[in-house]
């Protein structure tokens, strides 16, 4: 929920709306990590638990490797598609130095672009703010996905190896 609620968020944001989300998802991840790995390390009897605590380690940061890999992926293909029809009719080297990083929006204008210079600014807050919101969205139904799934099929009775 709480990645459903970032999702939506806007350039000019309101404080709560964002304190909604990140209350729906710290209390999810309460919910999820430390009982994982209590479920993980305990699921092993005490001589293996060791072994059991770095698989932890290690899914989660390939998770997090990959995750980061392909959400990043998609913001950036958002970004770059929308600046397309941001950048139109500006030369091809200022266009893709514009599409290439929404950092642009901090530096001070290009003398031949002052006229338009706050309208390209305005589009690559609004071309990062919706891929950022496509990113999240995407992480929203996976973690949904994720969280079918382990009710599907995980045991309804998990016995602690001593």
């Amino acid at each position: 929920m709480g990645l459903f609620i970032f999702s939506n968020l806007q350039v000019d944001f309101d404080y709560w709306f964002f304190t909604t989300g990140v209350l729906f998802f710290g209390f999810g991840m309460a919910l999820a990590a430390t009982p994982a790995t209590v479920a993980i390390t305990s699921a092993l009897p005490r001589a293996q638990q060791g072994v059991a605590s770095a698989m932890n380690d290690v899914s989660r940061e390939l998770g997090s490797a990959l995750g980061i890999a392909v959400l990043g992926a998609a913001m950036t293909a958002t970004y770059k598609t929308e600046m397309e029809s941001v950048t139109q009719g500006l030369p091809a080297e200022i266009a893709e130095k514009l599409s290439s990083s929404v950092a642009f929006v901090q530096m001070d204008p290009p003398a031949q672009l002052v006229p338009v210079w706050d309208s390209l600014v305005q589009g690559g807050m609004a071309a990062y703010t919706l891929g950022v919101g496509n990113s999240l969205t995407i992480a929203a139904w996976v973690a949904l996905a994720g969280a079918v799934a382990i009710a599907v099929f995980a045991p309804n009775k998990v016995s602690i190896v001593k």
